[in-house]
């Protein structure tokens, strides 16, 4: 009868760490922060591209018009998505190996030409991440 008592108590108690940790959580959380210092990478290549071909960006985020925008809104024609891992321009040289996304999605890739600056936008294919709001613009 003790046994069992004890094994109750034990039971409970075990439920209670679980639930508290949430490891669901903790374990999207942590890819998270993966997602955010892999595109801040990738940000940080394509500014070093960038800065070493004077002004110039990589031919992979080139259209006709010279500027790719990305929006998760695919339905606008305005907006183009690019799979930055197709960008051969900034490996070895700007990024030692391409990021690889915790989940094997896709980062996407953009740029947007404002009026005072160009802005790089870059964000995760990854469900998790666009419920998130893992998203870099610079």
């Amino acid at each position: 009868m003790e046994v069992i008592i004890v094994v109750a108590i034990i039971a409970i108690l075990a439920s209670a760490v679980l639930i508290a940790l949430n490891p669901a959580k903790n374990l999207r959380d942590a890819r998270n922060a993966t997602r955010w210092s892999q595109m801040n990478s990738i940000t940080n290549g394509i500014y070093s591209y960038v800065i070493e071909n004077k002004g110039l960006y990589p031919d992979c985020l080139s259209t006709t018009t010279g500027r790719i925008i990305y929006d998760e809104d695919a339905s606008s024609t305005a907006w183009n998505l690019v799979d930055i891992e197709t960008c051969d321009e900034l490996t070895p040289i700007f990024l030692p190996s391409f990021p690889k996304e915790p989940q094997d999605k896709e980062y996407v890739v953009g740029y947007m030409d404002a009026t005072s600056s160009d802005r790089i936008i870059i964000r995760c294919t990854a469900d998790e991440a666009i419920d998130d709001n893992i998203l870099i613009v610079n």
